[in-house]
């Protein structure tokens, strides 16, 4: 009954529709998808099985559709620099990146490069496992970040996903221990770099009303420095001078 009402249509109507006594209007579906904050992909799910056509285009993020979206998240993900920034789709795949990001990217063996997808490469037995100081931490939070968008899409591809990671050893530990705790005030990405200890703060971001299923997917993280001496360090690596 809520969702009828959120939805501003009669509970006896949306009875109808559930139970295939009545067929819903593209606007109905709308108006239903609205209220339950449904993606755009599942808003194309929903209307293919209504007997629509889907309503969202899914353009391709090289496609011409998407040209000057591409070019304006390449600026961003440059203009960040020197602290790595990444630009990844609902899968974790990697899109874009800058030369920081290549950076912590670059023990990657080839095997987990085409493409790069970031719950392998922080997971994965050969991923990033010799970098990541607190990988136990982001076992466990990027399980649950995975689990969450299942709930939440059905995926099948993300069920998959969660169901390979899950079986890495680093997974497989975190389900009988606890989450460590952290003194700061965000669960932060520490990194070992050579003989520096780089230790950062993560910042999601997803464009503001998309209207393409790509589009809505992509996700822009940036990752800004939790201390002095890590700003000191990127900021000495960009400039092409050793830090001191």
């Amino acid at each position: 009954m809520q969702v009828a009402h959120a939805a501003g249509i009669s509970p006896r109507h949306l009875s109808f529709v559930e139970t295939g006594r009545s067929q819903a209007s593209v606007a109905t579906i709308e108006r239903l998808a609205e209220s339950l904050d449904l993606p755009l992909r599942d808003r194309n799910a929903l209307l293919i099985a209504a007997g629509h056509a889907p309503r969202y285009a899914q353009s391709p993020i090289s496609s011409d559709q998407l040209a000057g979206l591409h070019r304006s998240l390449e600026t961003l993900v440059h203009a960040h620099m020197p602290f790595p920034a990444v630009v990844i789709d609902r899968y974790g795949d990697v899109l874009l990146t800058n030369t920081a990001m290549d950076l912590l990217f670059s023990p990657l063996p080839v095997a987990l490069r085409d493409p790069i997808n970031v719950f392998r490469a922080v997971l994965h037995p050969d991923g990033l496992g010799d970098v990541i100081e607190n990988r136990t931490q982001w076992a466990v939070a990027l399980q649950r970040r995975l689990r969450e968008a299942v709930a939440t899409t059905a995926d099948p591809l993300l069920a998959d996903l969660l169901d390979e990671i899950a079986d890495y050893p680093i997974c497989r530990e975190t389900r009988t221990t606890a989450e460590p705790p952290t003194p700061q005030p965000v669960l932060p990405l520490t990194v070992r770099l050579g003989d520096q200890r780089l230790t950062f703060a993560g910042l999601i971001a997803v464009l503001d009303e998309p209207r393409d299923v790509t589009a809505a997917e992509l996700m822009l993280e940036t990752f800004v420095p939790l201390d002095e001496a890590t700003r000191m360090v990127l900021e000495a690596l960009a400039g092409g001078t050793s830090a001191q």
